[in-house]
Formats: structure tokens, C-alpha cells, sequence
């Protein structure tokens, strides 16, 4: 192997010119060694005569002959052209040329079919070598991200969507829903109940969201209780009732809370699963459980008063819920991806950084955030408001409130990690916790939720 330099100048010369003018260098280049013992290809004129082989580069398998330079490569890249020493030939006298020597040089009109052919084979080899390097770079990409992941999944365990905890969560909620007084005037039937059940568990993600979202709309940072008011905003800003009127105030949002709330003053999460199916039997079937003044009944045609409870809250559930949070909850994103061993693995990188944010925040020997401590640190990192003169990336105090809210790990007593109450945030909590904003500020951008994410992360240890 030989280096030779090559000036191309603009870069607007071929690779068959480059590999033409290696050849040329090369052959024309003074040989080695002493009279009697100079390199034997290089002694006679003809046997210097070298024949350009291939074109080979790192990364590409195939350089077309009739590509410029400048189109693959940029100043100082080093391009390996394969020399022959003479022209093979078959048995015929015909000559015997590789793909590429074929592609560059027959081009005569006799030859166009095997040129084509010669094309279409290094196409198809090209295609299937980098595609196998593409999968190569990703397992091995895959592989370091699940080794960096496996200690950050661990401590992140209680925030990972985890289907035996749901199941345990929902078994909670349907105890509290079944036995709960009111609940027997709307599911009367153990067959309506099965139903019931069945499809608060299919949907039970979407349901504790939604929940969580709107339990903190206002500034108390608790989302183990809705309060009647943002109960009301949670039915407008789902579209059931676009323009929330005093009358349907009255005679529907009112009663359905007091209706499906024990104490009449707040509402937990069973209650608004049972307040959901008094929605639905209103909304789909036109069926209440309480008085309605005449003046304010409907007529609506679409309304069906035979339509099975199960069905009223399915329908309810696709046509306002589903999507309300796609519509609104962007946050509901991150939860699917911090359970990506790519997050994952980026949060351990980051992972010393984010704890000393989130202990000085915290203060003294204190392992928890209150929620204005959290907002203290999204607002320091220039997370807070809006760095967009269009408003597309503001975050306002209220979705950050909510990002927090929605942080908090389950209800069942058994998480050791999580903060002692719904007022405080741990570290595995806060870690979620800047994912939900990430995803809440860039909503409106088309970067996957793994890339706003890593924005985020990067902003806060910045600072």
C-alpha cells in the first residue's frame, strides 16, 4: 500500500478521474531500492501499466465512477483505490472486470446491459451492507443503553408503568366504587358490573391521568381529591359541554358530583370513575339518577334511553376522554417514555448532576421536594414561560403545577421511594417529573419525547 496525495480542487472531478490518476501516480512513481533490486511491477513500462479496480471508502460500499468528489468527501478523507497490475480475461479473451471497473469503463453500447446489470448487483450489495450496519450500530446502541438503564430502572421502578400495580391500583378503586351506596343506583346488575370493570381496567391508564391532570388545575398540589370546581373545568375542557351554562352547571355537573362524592366536598378517584358512568349514562342515553328541572331536558335525537350503562361509559371513554388527552394531556407521554432504556440511560448519565439540583432545592437533610422548590428549579433552568416569540414552547405555572401533581407514585402505602403525601416529591417522582414538563413545553414540536426530554435535563444541570 501506497499514500500518494491528490489535489481535486473544487471537488468537482470524478471518482473514475480519481482513481484514473491514482493509477497514474502510482505507475509513474520512482521505485525503491538500490539498481539491481528495484520493485520488479515497476521496472518496465508495461508492467507498470496498473488497471483501477475499486473505489473503497469507510462507510459506503459503492462509489458510482461519475460522482464528484465532493458530493462523498470532504478535504484530507482518504479514499482506497484497488490497482491490478494487468487486465484478467476469461477463456474467450473477453476482459474479466470487477462491478465497478465495469460501471466506469464499458460504456459502449454493446456493453450497456452489463453495465446495468453490474449497477443494479453493487446497489443491491450497498443497500444490504449498510442496512447491516445500521442493525450492528442499533443492537450495540441497544445493548449500552439496557446496561446503563438496569441501575436507573431499579430506582425508578415505582413510576414505571407497572401492569400487577395498576391491577392492584384498580382492585383498590372498584373496592371503594362497589361498595359505595350511591354506586347501586347506576350498576344494579352483577352483569353490568363485570362490564363495568372490565372496561375501567382497559382504560385505567387514560382514567388515573385524566384524574390527576385536572385534580391539580387549581393551586392546591394534592391529586388524591378533585374538588367540585375542577371537576366542572375537567367536563369542559373534555368538549361534553363546550359552553358550561348555569343551567347545565345546575342541573348535571353539580348533581353528578354531590351524586357520586361521599362527603359532597371532594371527589377521589373512585368517585370520579362513578361520577364518569353518571356522565355517560347522561350523555350517551339521557338517563340521569337526580331531579332535572323540565325546562332543562333534551330532546336530542341522538340520545338512546335503552343503551346498557357498560356501553354509556365506554362510549363516553372514545368519545370525549381518549381524546382529551391526546388533545391536552401531553405530559401523559412521558410516563411511556421513561420506561425507554434510551431515557433511562440518559437520566443515569446525568444522574449526579440532577441530584445535587434536587437536594440543594430541597435543603438540608430533607429527600423530598414540595412543590414550589420543584417549580424553583424549572423556573431557574429557563424552563418556565416561553424562549418561542410565537408562545409555541410556554410552559405556564399551572402545567408545571400539574406536571408535579401527575409525578406522584401510587396510592397504595407500599411505595418506600415515593413522598410521604401527595404535597411533597421524591427524587424518582422528580426525575418523571422534568419528563412531563419537557413534554408539556414542546408540545407543539415534532422531536420525539425522548429528545425534548434530554432539552430538559440538559437545561437543568446547565444552570
Amino acid at each position: 500500500e501506497t499514500e500518494i496525495d491528490i489535489a481535486c480542487g473544487n471537488g468537482k472531478k470524478t471518482f473514475k478521474w480519481l482513481a484514473l490518476t491514482a493509477a497514474a501516480r502510482f505507475s509513474s512513481r520512482i521505485p525503491r531500492g538500490m539498481r539491481r533490486h528495484r520493485e520488479v511491477p515497476t521496472i518496465t513500462g508495461a508492467n507498470a501499466s496498473y488497471v483501477p479496480l475499486d473505489v473503497i471508502t469507510d462507510g459506503l460500499v459503492f462509489h458510482h465512477p461519475d460522482d464528484f468528489v465532493i458530493e462523498h468527501l470532504a478535504d484530507g478523507d482518504s479514499v482506497t483505490v484497488r490497482l491490478g497490475a494487468s487486465l484478467p480475461v476469461d477463456d474467450r479473451g473477453q476482459p474479466e472486470l470487477t462491478r465497478w471497473s465495469t460501471i466506469a469503463f464499458a460504456v459502449s453500447d454493446i456493453q450497456t446491459e452489463k453495465r446495468t446489470q453490474a449497477l443494479v448487483e453493487e446497489k443491491r450489495i450497498c443497500d444490504e451492507r449498510m442496512a447491516r450496519e445500521k442493525e450492528e450500530k442499533r443492537a450495540a446502541l441497544a445493548q449500552l443503553y439496557k446496561r446503563k438503564a438496569k441501575a436507573m430502572r431499579e430506582e425508578m421502578k415505582n413510576q414505571i408503568t407497572d401492569q400487577k400495580r395498576l391491577a392492584a391500583e384498580l382492585a383498590d378503586d372498584w373496592a371503594a366504587l362497589i361498595n359505595s351506596p350511591s354506586s347501586e343506583r347506576i350498576l344494579k346488575t352483577p352483569t353490568e358490573q363485570s362490564k363495568v370493570r372490565e372496561i375501567l381496567k382497559e382504560n385505567y391508564f387514560v382514567l388515573t391521568e385524566v384524574f390527576k391532570h385536572h385534580a391539580a388545575n387549581q393551586s392546591g398540589a394534592g391529586t388524591d381529591t378533585m374538588n367540585q370546581h375542577e371537576f366542572q373545568c375537567f367536563i369542559h375542557e373534555s368538549d361534553m359541554f363546550p359552553v358550561l351554562s348555569s343551567s347545565i352547571l345546575s342541573n348535571y355537573a353539580i348533581p353528578i358530583f354531590a351524586e357520586s362524592c361521599e362527603d359532597g366536598d371532594s371527589m377521589t378517584q373512585p368517585n370520579f370513575f362513578e361520577a364518569l358512568i353518571r356522565l355517560g349514562r347522561y350523555k350517551i342515553a339521557g338517563l340521569t339518577d337526580w331531579h332535572v328541572s323540565r325546562s332543562s331536558q333534551t330532546d336530542d335525537e341522538h340520545l338512546d334511553p335503552n343503551r346498557p350503562t357498560p356501553e354509556c361509559l365506554s362510549d363516553l371513554i372514545v368519545t370525549y376522554l381518549q381524546p382529551h388527552v391526546t388533545k391536552r394531556l401531553h405530559g401523559s407521554a412521558a410516563k411511556n417514555a421513561i420506561s425507554a432504556d434510551e431515557v433511562l440511560a440518559m437520566y443515569m448519565d446525568n444522574r449526579q448532576p440532577l441530584f445535587n439540583r434536587f437536594l440543594s432545592a430541597a435543603g438540608g437533610d430533607s429527600l423530598e421536594l414540595e412543590q414550589s422548590q420543584f417549580m424553583s428549579i424549572i423556573e431557574a433552568a429557563g424552563l418556565m414561560g416561553a424562549q418561542d416569540a410565537s408562545l409555541t414552547d410556554e410552559l405556564t405555572v399551572k402545567e408545571t403545577r400539574q406536571a408535579f401533581a401527575a409525578s406522584q407514585a401510587d396510592r397504595l402505602g407500599s411505595n418506600t421511594t415515593s413522598a410521604s403525601n401527595q404535597l411533597r416529591m421524591s427524587f424518582p417522582e422528580f426525575i418523571e417529573g422534568i419528563a412531563r414538563v419537557a413534554c408539556v413545553k414542546w408540545k407543539h414540536s415534532h422531536e420525539p419525547p425522548n429528545l425534548k426530554i434530554q432539552r430538559a435535563v440538559e437545561a437543568i444541570c446547565a444552570f
